[in-house]
């Protein structure tokens, strides 16, 4: 059964009024809610919802009763409960269900209010709207959409947000709502908005025989004009990121084909074929259907043109998709998606360079690091608009306390590594002052902000971080200690991390550990990231700075932060996200540990390698090893 045969019948089967997306676009008359009777809202998926809530304004009056139904099994966070009130109208009832199987599979959300509200304002919430930490994934930036073209509405990246401005203007002066900072649209460009972004609509975009059919120099031409950034809509990453992704794949390998006119369909070996949507792209269900494979092969031939082939690589690669490309992208696809995530599509090209599930999962983080990076709703914006501070890149704080001033030259060797562009440190000397030599040298070898704080002996390791994030001026506060190691991208990832997941608290996992004792890296729990979790690391944490005030900062402990924080964040509602662990190892010292279960239990039952031996990325050098007998200072 089709998206759209399956929205009918549901259609057909409801009572009241019903605003099916499908059929919402180029409507000559606004839908009219029965004020007395349920509104039901469809969609063939989350990202359809999100992408076409704009459209919710054409639906004029308000309803105290709703149902929205989206096909197939979105995941929780992208459909989520009206907690108290909307729009000042209270709550009665607010429940979310399942309900089919297989073609008929939806999952809806019943509301019930004690007054009457838009369906604009009741969807906005359903889609996890808000002004806290993790809400609207644009971070303040309006954005209008001017036109008719269902192309244009993936660029609103499903922020409740966007608002819907009817038809392309006639001309350039034509005066655009106050209500927005920029305006995409596929008519002319109004003058009196200096941020505007005209984007191709799909009947204007070029199928691969429009392009053989050029002359050369026309072809030349055309190519010399590209531009991917007002072609493609940023990413839309609450849906389409590595939530989810299965570090020991075995569902073997998919291909993505075109079986007709406007049809592209990833196919699964003997389970079927589930089909790409094809108005607004991949979407959460493909993405769900194809996470077991080990492999997903594409050609643009399987693709109507560069635009689509293009779009379709950026939102797989975001998802974190095993996508390998047959060949290498054309020239076209390449100045679309960008010169970084060509360059790591053309770093495999073949399906036996994915054998190994750790270079698989290299793959794939890299994949959605450089799509994010490049095609994320605040990367793409803030390059495309005038009002760069809205969407600039968020400022890390990195907390780091130490005992030991020998650790020093490691601490900065990490953190100078890190790749996010805004870092600040606030360096925690524990029990020793700032005129200490080591300190001296650090100081003056750090090329990037720095804050150095003494703190006494006798203070508590809790009491240490809650005053260094005092002293921090970052959105995020980002914990690391001083023995660990780190990826380059270690910060990098978890913001991104911090952003399509909504999470109060994100870090990554604590997987790979190197044992100092018998010299052996070992690597354990790998199956346990890219999904909410109750606790992360406490070496490898980050936070908004404004949700640890709201939990009251740091226990005064001494030990086991990490799983006080997370319980401070859990009990006050919030969420907590584990990203991956190909970033991060663990240093466990020969000695000095305050919890010392034996070295047998990190070996037993776990993947071991001979010697130092971290994933690709993580900086650092062979520790020293610690000489028999010879004591060491326990970890702050």
């Amino acid at each position: 059964m089709g998206d759209g045969e399956r929205l009918r019948r549901w259609s057909a089967a409801a009572s009241g009024t019903v605003v099916d997306l499908l059929t919402l676009p180029g409507r000559e008359a606004p839908v009219e809610a029965d004020r007395s009777g349920t509104v039901t809202v469809l969609a063939e998926s989350a990202k359809a919802l999100r992408a076409a809530s704009p459209l919710l304004a054409l639906v004029q009056g308000a309803a105290r009763s709703y149902v929205v139904a989206v096909a197939g099994r979105a995941a929780p966070e992208l459909l989520q409960l009206p907690r108290h009130h909307v729009r000042g109208a209270a709550v009665v009832r607010a429940e979310t269900r399942t309900l089919g199987k297989d073609a008929s599979l939806r999952r809806e959300v019943t509301v019930l209010l004690t007054s009457p509200v838009k369906v604009r304002d009741l969807v906005a919430v359903v889609l996890g709207g808000g002004i806290a930490p993790g809400g609207p994934p644009l971070g303040g930036l309006r954005v209008g959409v001017a036109g008719t073209d269902d192309g244009l509405l993936p660029w609103a990246c499903g922020d409740p947000g966007a608002t819907h401005l009817g038809a392309a203007p006639d001309d350039e002066a034509a005066v655009p709502s106050p209500d927005v900072d920029v305006v995409v649209t596929d008519g002319p460009l109004p003058l009196r908005m200096p941020a505007a972004v005209r984007v191709q609509g799909r009947a204007a975009r070029p199928s691969w025989d429009d392009l053989l059919g050029l002359g050369r120099s026309q072809l030349e031409a055309w190519l010399a004009d590209l531009d991917g950034a007002s072609l493609l809509p940023p990413v839309d990453i609450r849906v389409l990121n590595p939530t989810g992704f299965r570090v020991d794949a075995d569902g073997g390998v998919g291909e993505v084909v075109r079986t007709g006119p406007g049809r592209t369909v990833v196919t699964r070996g003997d389970r079927g074929p589930v089909r790409v949507d094809e108005r607004v792209g991949l979407d959460e269900r493909v993405v769900a259907a194809v996470r077991g494979l080990r492999l997903v092969t594409d050609a643009p031939a399987a693709h109507r043109g560069p635009v689509e082939h293009a779009a379709f690589l950026v939102d797989a690669a975001a998802a974190g998709l095993p996508v390998v490309t047959a060949e290498p992208p054309d020239l076209s696809t390449r100045a679309l998606v960008g010169p970084q995530l060509a360059a790591v599509l053309r770093s495999t090209t073949a399906a036996g360079d994915l054998e190994d599930p750790l270079e698989r999962e290299l793959y794939c983080t890299a994949l959605t690091r450089t799509a994010l990076q490049q095609h994320g709703p605040r990367a793409r914006w803030s390059g495309l608009t005038t009002r760069h501070g809205l969407l600039a890149p968020p400022r890390v704080s990195v907390v780091v306390a130490t005992k030991r001033p020998h650790q020093l030259p490691a601490i900065r060797r990490q953190l100078a590594g890190q790749d996010w562009p805004d870092v600040e440190v606030v360096l925690g000397l524990h029990g020793f002052d700032r005129d200490h030599p080591e300190v001296v040298r650090f100081e003056q070898a750090f090329t990037g902000d720095l804050a150095v704080v003494p703190v006494g002996a006798e203070r508590m390791f809790g009491e240490v971080l809650d005053e260094l994030s005092a002293r921090a001026t970052g959105h995020y506060i980002a914990k690391m200690d001083d023995d660990d190691f780190y990826g380059v991208h270690h910060l990098t990832d978890l913001v991104h991390a911090a952003e399509h997941s909504g999470a109060d608290l994100v870090g990554c996992g604590a997987e790979f550990v190197y044992l100092e004792e018998v010299d052996v890296t070992v690597r354990r729990q790998r199956a346990q990231g890219y999904r909410f979790v109750g606790q992360v690391p406490g070496a490898a944490l980050m936070l908004a700075a404004e949700t640890l005030r709201s939990v009251g900062g740091w226990r005064p402990v001494a030990h086991g932060l990490d799983t006080a924080l997370a319980r401070s964040v859990v009990s006050a509602g919030g969420s907590v996200y584990r990203t991956h662990g190909v970033g991060f190892v663990v240093f466990r010292g020969a000695q000095g540990h305050t919890w010392d279960p034996g070295v047998d239990y990190f070996l037993k039952g776990h993947e071991q390698h001979s010697g130092f031996a971290p994933p690709r990325g993580v900086l650092g050098a062979p520790p020293a090893r610690t000489r028999p007998g010879t004591p060491a200072d326990a970890d702050t």
